[in-house]
């Protein structure tokens, strides 16, 4: 009798798991490394059976991938078969340049609603390009219908700036508007490679939990069984443990986290990409959770920071002054033309001597507002 009970205790168990397991959905999220043969061994030719071999072991219901390029899009169309996708190119809207599909189970999701749009003033122009970023960035958007449970939410997937921090506040900020105005209300998961780590201003302003706008959560961060590794999803090529954290995998409170996985254990030859995948397994909520406590107003951008001097032709050297109209803030510059934020340009303490031609790039930071838009000069 003891051993019927035990074997029934056990049994319960399963199929309670096995519930568990139907009512929950599974997402990934993965920078596959656009095709480029400069990567030598570490060409998609040489990744791209390790990638397919480790989607099929995963077997998740969603897929959001960045990087990838028409002939990849092809190929993990071809080996993904149980999927549908929906995908453009950012470039043109179509196949040109890289995409951001999102893969899903056509057996266990109708497929309601899908578009795009791109990170810039005008976000329904293909290959639009604002703020400072130096490519076009675009977002795929679908609205899904769980058979099983009969849910319905959208997931959006996109792969923000990798030069400009303003870029990518500006790029968070329409990402947030454009849910609210498409998927208010309703479950939504944001995937994508962000470029930006956990201690970042696009980071604070994805989690924040701001006035007129749902807050969104961090997978690796409220899953319910913490994750055991150190969510280091950048590699580069070159370590294996992880360089930084800038994949991610957001929620809103209408979704429970169960797990959550960052596959940089995986033993293959060659890296499966200069990013490691993500992994998050989460639940619907009946009704919604607030997480963050009070609403909080947004943040105003700083403004731009201001060249006294109105000289930019000289003859052997030149001293540049820089202000900011902002009490207790900070100036950051470059000389090389990239587009400094507070890790990459240097501190301005004193006027910049040149004695070449030269561009000077600064942006003003300050607490309790966000970095300001890069202001430039040629002297």
């Amino acid at each position: 009798m003891k051993l019927l009970l035990y074997f029934i205790l056990f049994l319960t168990t399963i199929l309670s798991s096995c519930n568990l397991d139907k009512k929950s959905i599974k997402v990934v999220s993965f920078n596959i490394r656009y095709s480029n043969n400069s990567d030598s061994k570490f060409s998609w030719k040489n990744r791209k059976q390790y990638v397919t071999d480790f989607l099929k072991k995963e077997n998740s219901d969603i897929i959001s991938f960045q990087e990838v390029l028409k002939p990849q899009l092809d190929y993990l169309t071809d080996n993904l078969k149980e999927y549908s996708v929906i995908s453009a190119g950012r470039d043109d809207g179509k196949d040109k340049g890289e995409q951001c599909p999102i893969f899903f189970n056509s057996s266990l999701f109708d497929l309601l609603a899908k578009s795009h749009f791109w990170l810039s003033e005008t976000p329904d122009k293909p290959g639009s390009i604002s703020w400072g970023a130096k490519l076009p960035r675009i977002v795929t958007w679908i609205k899904l219908q769980n058979r099983r449970t009969g849910h319905v939410f959208f997931v959006f997937n996109t792969h923000l700036s990798h030069v400009s921090e303003y870029a990518r506040n500006k790029s968070v900020l329409l990402i947030l508007d454009k849910i609210k105005s498409i998927a208010d209300n309703v479950p939504v998961i944001v995937t994508g490679d962000f470029n930006a780590t956990p201690d970042s201003e696009p980071y604070m302003l994805m989690t924040g939990n701001w006035h007129n706008y749902f807050s969104f959560s961090d997978s690796y961060k409220i899953s319910t069984f913490p994750s055991i590794d150190d969510g280091l999803t950048f590699n580069g090529f070159k370590k294996k443990e992880g360089i930084s954290r800038i994949d991610y995998i957001f929620v809103n409170g209408y979704l429970d986290v169960v797990k959550f996985r960052t596959f940089n254990k995986l033993n293959n030859p060659v890296f499966i990409s200069d990013h490691y995948p993500i992994m998050a397994e989460m639940k619907f909520n009946i009704e919604r959770l607030e997480r963050n406590g009070k609403n909080k107003p947004l943040p105003r951008f700083a403004p731009k920071p201001v060249f006294e001097t109105s000289v930019i032709v000289f003859e052997d050297s030149l001293i540049v002054p820089l202000r900011s109209d902002i009490f207790n803030s900070k100036i950051f510059y470059t000389t090389d033309g990239s587009i400094p934020d507070k890790t990459k340009g240097k501190l301005y303490t004193s006027p910049i001597p040149i004695n070449k031609t030269t561009t000077i790039t600064a942006i003003t930071s300050a607490d309790n507002f966000l970095s300001s838009a890069p202001e430039k000069r040629v002297f």
